[in-house]
């Protein structure tokens, strides 16, 4: 689905969010933070354990069919195993959830502004004609996630303090 499309693109974030959570966040100050919109919070509930269970086959199904390929041609294509799948998404559920605590922490809201332009942004990536497209086969809750992981995203490559740099030699 589109939203885990998004966390795969921010595991890279998770990453660096942890790195600043890990080095006390570089001293910032809630001056620093994001305003926060008129709007309302990130979602409180937790996710269904049986649907997240299996959530790595749903989502290799989904990319698979996005790729118009079956899912045993996407595998080979791109040279996944069952245990790799599973590994992925374990790290990009991490990445997920870390974003939301971030979301949570910075209390970051979406206006009906940011959701309609998401709506804007958004549809040529989901392989749709339209925003209005976009409309019937997206909530607004959706794309308010989406809105509020993306706000979390920026926060941290904003803040993030890289302290090492590995170079191959």
């Amino acid at each position: 689905t589109m939203k885990r499309k998004l966390v795969s693109a921010l595991v890279c974030a998770a990453m660096a969010a942890t790195m600043l959570v890990g080095c006390g966040g570089g001293g910032e100050t809630q001056a620093d933070a994001p305003a926060a919109d008129a709007g309302t919070e990130a979602p409180a509930e937790t996710p269904d354990a049986d649907a997240e269970a299996d959530a790595p086959a749903a989502d290799t199904e989904a990319e698979a069919e996005f790729a118009s390929v079956s899912v045993e041609e996407y595998k080979k294509m791109n040279g996944l195993t069952d245990e790799v799948i599973q590994d992925n998404y374990n790290v990009e559920l991490k990445s997920e959830l870390l974003l939301w605590q971030l979301t949570k922490d910075l209390k970051l809201t979406a206006t009906k502004e940011e959701i309609e332009e998401e709506y804007e942004n958004s549809y040529a990536e989901a392989n749709l004609e339209s925003a209005e497209e976009m409309k019937e086969k997206y909530s607004d809750k959706e794309m308010k996630e989406l809105v509020l992981l993306n706000k979390a995203q920026d926060y941290v490559f904003k803040n993030a303090k890289i302290k090492y740099s590995y170079k191959i030699k």
